[in-house]
């Protein structure tokens, strides 16, 4: 091959730039998509007789926009469950204040009554004889809470659930309701609401999510570059941290373009990325050291990098297309779950074999020259 992977590498170094700029741009224009799991929010699982099409889903994410006024992001489950995903984080209430009023309510109605459970959301009272209506005498407080009362396991046994008012909740019980209105239960159905599921992440437990992605991350980079640095040398471990810089800025750009939800899987995706081209960098970082150990003195380093590169070529670009056939069947057949993962993989791999083949021996290069000159 006469192409000169080193004499061009200002082409590749070009292209490189491009697309950090790219990456630049489209974060302050377009922007990242935040999952719940970075932001805080609500999950609500919904259990359907039969899988959405794409026009019926499409329908339901507008519907659901226009009560919390953003666009959820959906997936779909198996079951014929469908997820939908919002930024709509629970507020901080005073449970003991709500507990404390329902408890006074009950003892009013019932003076024997005893308080067996208390949790939450839920207080479970042993009534000997329930005679008065609990759940209309409840109802007074709609301004705190919206509650029902419901048997107990056991006999005499009721317990008053509740929900506390809110902007927030009156959200959800929206999207609960419009969703019971698309998709109605059949009368003869012990159900009362296709609702099955609802989770939140509060903005707390979302931001130590974001420093366990960023330490993990951090953490898998330092081992990797004390490694190189410790078997080839200085300037060829912060040609390394650059290459890993760049796949994981391709990655990043890759979100912000087709605004996949960044969620927890992100670590996973990063890693995975970051552990493929530094294994494919250590290869041709081995073969450079192997041509400068048995060439001759008379050969430049220029020339070892470059024929370092050219013998390992094929075998990078054999294992990225064999990798890409695994993922990318996986894109073309999986969930959006599974999609939102693959997609920024495929990129990764491909900015991957980039910076292995074209960045990382000619960085060493020219770091190398930089270091004679000073």
């Amino acid at each position: 091959m006469k192409f000169s992977f080193v004499k061009n590498r200002k082409i590749f170094f070009a292209i490189s730039l491009v697309m950090v700029v790219a990456t630049i741009v489209c974060l302050l224009t377009v922007g990242l998509k935040l999952d719940i799991e970075f932001v805080g929010g609500t999950e609500l699982t919904f259990t359907l007789d039969k899988a959405l099409s794409k026009e019926e889903t499409n329908k339901l994410v507008a519907e659901v926009e226009k009560i919390i006024g953003e666009k959820p992001s959906v997936r779909t489950a198996e079951g014929n469950q469908i997820i939908l995903r919002t930024t709509l984080v629970d507020e901080e209430y005073d449970y003991d204040m709500i507990n404390a009023s329902i408890d006074k309510q009950v003892k009013e109605l019932y003076p024997e009554a005893k308080q067996t459970a208390k949790k939450n959301g839920a207080l479970t009272y042993t009534i000997a004889d329930k005679t008065s209506d609990l759940e209309t005498a409840l109802s007074t407080n709609e301004h705190l809470f919206a509650s029902s009362v419901e048997n107990g396991e056991k006999e005499n046994e009721y317990v008053v659930k509740y929900t506390p008012a809110s902007e927030v909740n009156n959200k959800r019980k929206a999207v609960e309701d419009k969703v019971n209105e698309l998709y109605p239960l059949a009368e003869t159905s012990n159900e009362t609401t296709r609702l099955t599921n609802m989770s939140t992440v509060s903005s707390d437990v979302s931001a130590g999510l974001k420093k366990t992605a960023i330490l993990a991350t951090v953490i898998a980079v330092v081992l990797m570059l004390v490694y190189i640095a410790f078997r080839f040398e200085g300037r060829a471990s912060i040609a390394a941290i650059i290459c890993l810089a760049h796949d994981v800025i391709a990655m990043v750009l890759a979100y912000s373009i087709f605004q996949i939800p960044v969620s927890s899987t992100i670590i996973a995706a990063i890693l995975t990325i970051l552990g493929y081209s530094i294994n494919a960098t250590i290869v041709i970082f081995d073969r450079i050291r192997e041509n400068n150990k048995n060439m001759s003195s008379q050969v430049s380093f220029e020339e070892k990098v470059d024929a370092g590169i050219k013998s390992t070529l094929l075998r990078s670009l054999n294992t990225t297309i064999t990798t890409l056939l695994t993922i990318g069947l996986i894109y073309f057949m999986g969930v959006t779950s599974i999609k939102n993962f693959a997609l920024p993989l495929i990129v990764g791999i491909i900015s991957g074999v980039y910076s292995s083949v074209c960045l990382s021996g000619n960085l060493w290069f020219s770091l190398k020259k930089i270091g004679k000159k000073n």
